[in-house]
This record gives structure tokens, C-alpha cells and sequence, in this order.
């Protein structure tokens, strides 16, 4: 099997066996989701609208009993809103709890003890009410309970509990929110206690009262803790609710205490003064049959039934949650185990399978290195026995080659020796060259340097007399060709030093200007009787380290082609030099013919002439560039050269300043 193959292979197993743990992982946590969702969605609602339903009776009856005692309509509005709410919520109650027949059948239950309630005891009660505080006694009496102290702390308190129980059903606290419910129940017994009490004047009713007040100091307190450890590391803005929250539970406890100090003791007092004249408060006695209590009794016995049926199932579906969780890791567990197994299995079985062939194949190479040309035994039918085979196959040929190019080295080695000898040979041909070039040059100079010298003197009238006209020509003409000659030999011995790179540079200090104006007044003696103007731009007064003889020379060739190009008349040549950084940037500018595009690549070569015909204008050896191009490249320059053919010529070349002092 390919070793392509054995690869893919093991690793489809290890992807097929994570594809079958991910799809087995997926579907538990569907069915954990969709348990946690519904017990999130169905029962928590469930909790909070018993709960609610609960308040919405406890509404009810705290309306009645609060418009009993003071007689005033206002306090029937929470009677009535109670009403209302309950009939509204115990239909969708019905809704959520419908696939549960037990909890169905309480539900309708409930419903029918508070219509009993309202029908057999609140209506009643209320209209009797109406009648007792119609006489004036009444009124006087009741004149205490008149001023709603209690109710209107309490309708804080009510608003502030609706506040939090929202803000912890936003944040999802079910903890909370169930201890804010008992709250609300611990304020509505006391109330319910409290307003017994004062109706009835039976001290029975007091026993709610003060169970419900000693419940609600302790769910307080707790509800105060459960705020203060909620919040102990979280962010600022997180801080910054929690002050908020802690705030509204330290209200809600001075309110709860308020109630008690200003409506509840004054008002038991009351009663308990009342009840040694029972005349006062006739109506009373209506309620001393307890009808309303004892079916409000049996609502709560079954909304605890109720209650208690929903935890009873939200517990099932907890441990619904925990055996699927439990599957699901075993399952993983299980899963994750066996791809571990097979994986390192598979890894194991290629691991020695390849590890083998390689120690093989590392072997072979070490042999190779060492000049053994032996054959690596590796069968089978995978990538690495074909690689033996090939490898086989090149130890076989290298072998082959090997014999060969010993062979050709030794013949190699043979011609080396001969070059080596010809090399030797043609060094001894160099020097005798040079030697030669140097004695040439300096034969040619020999006579040149007499016929100089003496026709320099011819023209000097004081050392050999007058010339006519024609000998005064003459010795010109021998002078000048005889400078051209010296000239021409100095350009061909420069030329052959620069190949050999021979050719010395000695370095100096000069004066930027001082350069520039004996350039100039070189060129005017260049120039001589032509009517050409020469002008120098330079405005740099800097000191530089370089070698003036060979700076003169470029100057020299390159003011030299542009005197031969410009015309008579009209000619102007312009010299300059200025800083371009860390380098000195000299100039020659003319305005003669041009050069066109085409010449321009070829002209720093040796002996090359843009017209060479037999009748061409302009002379030259084609040596002047080319030894300017050699003599700035070995001061570590360059020279380039800028023209538009009839529009006039500008040779430029750089050379590093090195030392530059400003004056």
C-alpha cells in the first residue's frame, strides 16, 4: 500500500471517529438545552405566576380589609386590581400547566374557593362595612385609621418590591426572586394579621402578624447578604447596580419598619383599647364567623400543593439534566478513549512501518558519504521503496560517474599544470610588455623633447633672432604636432596603466575655487586665439582631499572635445563645481553640436569615434573619455554624460569630498 495511502487511511479513521463524537456530543447537549430551556421558560414562569397569584389574592383581601377598617373607597382599589389580576393570570396558569392534570385540577380548585371567597365573605363584608361607617361613632372612632399612615407606607413598599422582583427577572436570579416573593408574602401576613386584628378584635389574627414579621427580618437580612456577596468581583459598572440594588433593600427594611412604628403598634393599641368597649366598632362582629379566613386558608394550603407539585417536577427535570450530562460524558469519555486508542494505534503501526525504511535509507546515505555505493534492501510497494530503488539506481550511476570523472580530473589535473606553466610563461610576456610600453614611451618622448624645446625657441625672437612669416608657421605647426605627439603617447601609456590598474592616485588637500579658476585659466591657453568664452559658476569655497594632477587631466580632455565642437564665434564653455552630499558634483557644459542618443552609450570606450570616415571633421585618438572614465572610477566616482543633439553637451563626474571644511 502507497505510504500516501496508510496516511489518509489513518487519518479518515481518527476524523470519522471525532465526526461520531461531535455528532454524539451535539445531540446531548440539544437535549440538555432543550431541558434547561424548559425549565427556564415553563417553570420558572409557572413559580412566578403561582407566586403572583398568590399577591394578586393577598391584594384582594388587603384591599377589603383596609376599606373594612377605615370605610374609605380608595382602599378598594387594590381589591379590585386583585380581582382582575387574578382572573386574567389563572387563565394563562391553566395554559402552561395543561399537560399536567393534577396541577389543572388545583388550579380550577383555587379559582372556585376565591369566587367562594369574594362571594360569601368580601362582598358581604364590604357592604356591611358601608353600612357600620355610615354612624357618626364609627367615623369618630375609626378617626386613627382614617389617616392612612400604614397604607401609604406600604404602597411604597409595594412599589419598590415590584421594582426588584423586575430587575431580578431580568437578570434571571431565581434565587431572588423567590426570596422577594416570600417577602411580599411576609409584608402581606403581617398586614393581613394587623387588619384581622383590627377588624375582628380576636388576637388569634395576631399570631400571622408576628410570624410574618419575625420571617421578614430573616428574609431581609438574607436578601441583603445575597446582594452584598453577589457583586463581590465584578466591574465598575457592575458596582455601580450594585449600590443601586443595595440601596433599594436598605429602603425597603426602614419601610418595613417604619409601617410597624407608625401605622401597625399605634393601631393595635387602638384596637386593643376598642376591644374594652365593643360597642365601638360593631361591625366586627360580622366578621368574627372567619368565612373569608377560612377559605382564604384553604387558597393557600392549595397553592402550596400547587407549588409543591411544580417543584416536585422542576427536581425530575433537574435530575432529567444531570443523567443526560452524566451520559454525555461517559459517552465522550468512551468516545474520546477509543479514537485515542486507535490514533495512537495507527500512529504506532506507520511510525515503525516508515522509521524502519528511513533507518535503512539513513544508512545508505552514511555509506554513500563515505564512498560505499551499496544497494539498500527495502521491499514493498510505497513511496520510500520507490525512493530506495531510485536511490539504488543513483548510487549505481554516480559510481559509474564516479570512475569517469576521477578519469577526466586526472586529465584536468594534467592541463592545469600545463596553464600553470603558460600562465607562468605569459606573466614573464606581461612584464617584459610593460617594460616595453615604458621604453617605448619614454624613446618616443626623447626626441619629442628637444624638438619642443627648440621650436619654443625658434619663436622666441631674443634667443635665436627673427623668423620670417612661413618659419614662424612652421615652427608653430612643429610645435603643436609635436605637443599632440607627447599628448597622444601620455594618452596610450595612461590608457594601458588603467588596464593593468597600475595607475597611482596621490591624495592632498585643495582648495575647491583655487582648482576651479586654474582650470579655467587652463582652458584659455587651450583655447587660445579662438573666439570662445570660458565661464566658471562655481560658488563652493570648500576644502577637499583629493588628487589634483589627475582632476586637472579630466578637466583637460573633457574642456579639449568641447572646444572641437562648439563653433568659433559663438562658442561658450561653462565650468562648474558644486556639494551633492557627501561628493563634489564637477561640470562641463557646452553648447556645441550635441550628440545624438545612439552614441552617447559607446562614447567612454577606447578608441571609439562617433565618426569615422576618412573625412571627419574631428580628430582624436578616441583615448581622452575613456582615460577620464578610468581615472574617475579609480578616485571612487562616476562621470555620465547629458546631450540633445544640436542643443549642446554637459559632461558630468562625482568625487568624494572625504575632508570638507567650510571657510
Amino acid at each position: 500500500m502507497k505510504l500516501r495511502i496508510k496516511i489518509l487511511v489513518g487519518f479518515m479513521v481518527i476524523i470519522t471517529l471525532m465526526g461520531i463524537l461531535g455528532v454524539v456530543t451535539y445531540s446531548n447537549f440539544l437535549e440538555i438545552n432543550e431541558q434547561f430551556e424548559f425549565l427556564i421558560e415553563h417553570d420558572l414562569e409557572v413559580l412566578q405566576n403561582a407566586q403572583q397569584l398568590q399577591k394578586h389574592i393577598v391584594d384582594a383581601e388587603t384591599g377589603q380589609r383596609g376599606f373594612i377598617i377605615v370605610g374609605e373607597e380608595s382602599f378598594l382599589e387594590p381589591y379590585y386590581s386583585g380581582i382582575s389580576g387574578f382572573n386574567e393570570l389563572v387563565k394563562i396558569e391553566k395554559q402552561l400547566v395543561s399537560d399536567n392534570p393534577s396541577q389543572v385540577e388545583k388550579l380550577n380548585l383555587i379559582e372556585s374557593l376565591f369566587n367562594d371567597w369574594n362571594e360569601q365573605a368580601a362582598i358581604p363584608e364590604i357592604e356591611l362595612a358601608r353600612i357600620a361607617h355610615t354612624t357618626d361613632i364609627n367615623a369618630k372612632n375609626l378617626e386613627l385609621l382614617k389617616k392612612g399612615t400604614g397604607k401609604g407606607i406600604l404602597d411604597e413598599l409595594r412599589v419598590l418590591l415590584d421594582e426588584s422582583l423586575e430587575r431580578e427577572i431580568e437578570e434571571g436570579e431565581l434565587e431572588q426572586q423567590i426570596l422577594l416573593y416570600k417577602i411580599s408574602k411576609e409584608l402581606v401576613d403581617r398586614e393581613t394579621g394587623q387588619r384581622g386584628f383590627l377588624i375582628t378584635g380576636d388576637e388569634s389574627f395576631l399570631e400571622l402578624y408576628n410570624d410574618g414579621n419575625k420571617n421578614l427580618k430573616i428574609h431581609l437580612n438574607e436578601l441583603l447578604i445575597n446582594v452584598e456577596e453577589e457583586h463581590v468581583e465584578e466591574d465598575i459598572h457592575a458596582l455601580e447596580e450594585h449600590e443601586e440594588e443595595s440601596k433599594i433593600v436598605e429602603k425597603i427594611i426602614i419601610l418595613a419598619q417604619r409601617w410597624e412604628t407608625e401605622a401597625v403598634i399605634p393601631e393595635i393599641d387602638f384596637r386593643k383599647e376598642l376591644n374594652k368597649n365593643p360597642t365601638i366598632y360593631d361591625v366586627s362582629i360580622l366578621l368574627k364567623s372567619e368565612t373569608g379566613k377560612n377559605i382564604l386558608d384553604n387558597i393557600r394550603e392549595e397553592f402550596k400543593e400547587f407549588i409543591q407539585i411544580e417543584n416536585n417536577l422542576k427536581d425530575k427535570r433537574f435530575e432529567t439534566v444531570k443523567e443526560i450530562k452524566t451520559s454525555a460524558e461517559i459517552n465522550i469519555a468512551i468516545f474520546v478513549s477509543i479514537a485515542t486508542i486507535i490514533g495512537i494505534g495507527i500512529a504506532i503501526t506507520l511510525s515503525h512501518s516508515i522509521n524502519k525504511s528511513l533507518k535503512l535509507l539513513i544508512l545508505g546515505t552514511e555509506r554513500f558519504g563515505k564512498g560505499e555505493f551499496e544497494a539498500i534492501p527495502i521491499a514493498g510497494d510505497d513511496e520510500i521503496s520507490a525512493l530506495s530503488g531510485s536511490f539504488n539506481e543513483m548510487a549505481q550511476n554516480i559510481e559509474f560517474s564516479n570512475k569517469s570523472l576521477q578519469e577526466t580530473l586526472n586529465k584536468l589535473q594534467i592541463q592545469k599544470n600545463e596553464l600553470d606553466q603558460m600562465n607562468q610563461e605569459m606573466k614573464k610576456t606581461e612584464v617584459l610588455k610593460e617594460e616595453f610600453v615604458a621604453m617605448i614611451s619614454h624613446e618616443l618622448k626623447t626626441p619629442l623633447t628637444p624638438i619642443l624645446m627648440w621650436a619654443e625657441a625658434l619663436q622666441d625672437k631674443k634667443m635665436l633672432g627673427e623668423l620670417n612669416e612661413k618659419q614662424i608657421k612652421a615652427t608653430e605647426t612643429i610645435f603643436n604636432c609635436a605637443t599632440e605627439l607627447s599628448e597622444l603617447i601620455s594618452d596610450i601609456f595612461d590608457s594601458y596603466k588603467l588596464d593593468l590598474d597600475k595607475i597611482e592616485f596621490n591624495e592632498h588637500e585643495i582648495n575647491l575655487m583655487e582648482l576651479m579658476n586654474s582650470t579655467k585659466d587652463t582652458a584659455k591657453k587651450l583655447i587660445g586665439r579662438d573666439n570662445i568664452i570660458i565661464e566658471n559658476t562655481t560658488n563652493e569655497n570648500i576644502t577637499i582631499y583629493s588628487d589634483k594632477k589627475r582632476i586637472d587631466q579630466i578637466f583637460k580632455n573633457l574642456i579639449t572635445n568641447a572646444i572641437d565642437f562648439v563653433e568659433q564665434d559663438t562658442g561658450k564653455i561653462e565650468i562648474n563645481a558644486s556639494v551633492k552630499g557627501e561628493d563634489i558634483e564637477f561640470r562641463v557644459k557646452d553648447n556645441g553640436v550635441g550628440i545624438k542618443k545612439e552614441f552617447q552609450k559607446d562614447l567612454f570606450k577606447k578608441f571609439y569615434q562617433i565618426d569615422t570616415s576618412a573625412t571627419r571633421k574631428h580628430g582624436g585618438s578616441g583615448l581622452g573619455l575613456s582615460i577620464c572614465h578610468g581615472m574617475v572610477k579609480g578616485m571612487k566616482g562616476k562621470i555620465w554624460v547629458e546631450s540633445e543633439y544640436e542643443e549642446g553637451t554637459t559632461f558630468y563626474f562625482t568625487l568624494p569630498i572625504v575632508n570638507k571644511t567650510v571657510k
